[in-house]
């Protein structure tokens, strides 16, 4: 396990640090994960979780760092 302590990007804000298995947020699994336990909460919220996911560079493939590179 490690910490993306979400300061990959230089002159940005820090993101949220989250733990991961090997150092990548891997979008792709917890969007999947998230969807299928997104009723227990509100909508708007699990509509907005999923955005932010969804947002993550290079469509889940790459780290903040390689995609922004």
């Amino acid at each position: 396990m490690a910490v993306d302590d979400g300061e990959q990007i230089l002159g940005k804000h820090k993101e949220t640090p989250i733990l991961v298995a090997d150092g990548l947020f891997d979008a792709k699994q917890v969007d999947s994960d998230f969807s299928e336990v997104r009723h227990f909460l509100p909508d708007e919220i699990a509509d907005y979780v999923l955005k932010v996911i969804r947002q993550y560079p290079k469509g889940f493939t790459e780290s903040p760092t390689a995609a922004n590179g």
